[in-house]
């Protein structure tokens, strides 16, 4: 069982490697809308932090959430964000201190929806990535 919950996470966190890399801050696909993709980004991150990880498993596209023994489920985003949103090593919440978005091709054209907050000990971005059609395909978090 504990195998099968670190590949799902590993899993998770490589679909969501690949999503993110290359993506120097380069500028959404045209096809998309910023506020949009920030809207829709603020409603997974409000999710995130209300500890409604039903809801947020829920939202990731359906050919990512149900594939074939990468299952995401609503307890893989509660291991995500335990893993990342550790008190002791981020600190109190602060502030929030940069929400912007941007955008990669690869492995197909996204927007992601960008979160810095601030923590007394670190800073922890929280990246929420779209396709196209506003259909989550991505959650991952960073720590500096």
């Amino acid at each position: 069982m504990k195998l099968k919950k670190a590949v799902v996470i590993g899993c998770l966190g490589a679909v969501l490697a690949l999503l993110l890399a290359g993506c120097a801050k380069e500028p959404l696909p045209r096809q998309m809308d910023e506020e949009k993709v920030i809207a829709s980004g603020q409603v997974v991150y409000d999710l995130v932090m209300a500890e409604e990880y039903e809801a947020v498993a829920g939202m990731i596209r359906e050919d990512i959430r149900t594939a074939p023994g990468k299952e995401i489920e609503a307890r893989h985003i509660k291991e995500l964000v335990d893993q990342f949103l550790v008190p002791d090593e981020i600190g109190e919440f602060k502030e929030m201190t940069e929400i912007y978005t941007m955008g990669a091709s690869d492995p197909e054209p996204h927007g992601i929806a960008v979160f810095e907050a601030k923590y007394s000990k670190k800073t922890v971005a929280l990246c929420v990535a779209f396709d196209l059609e506003m259909n989550m395909i991505g959650l991952s978090f960073n720590r500096q």
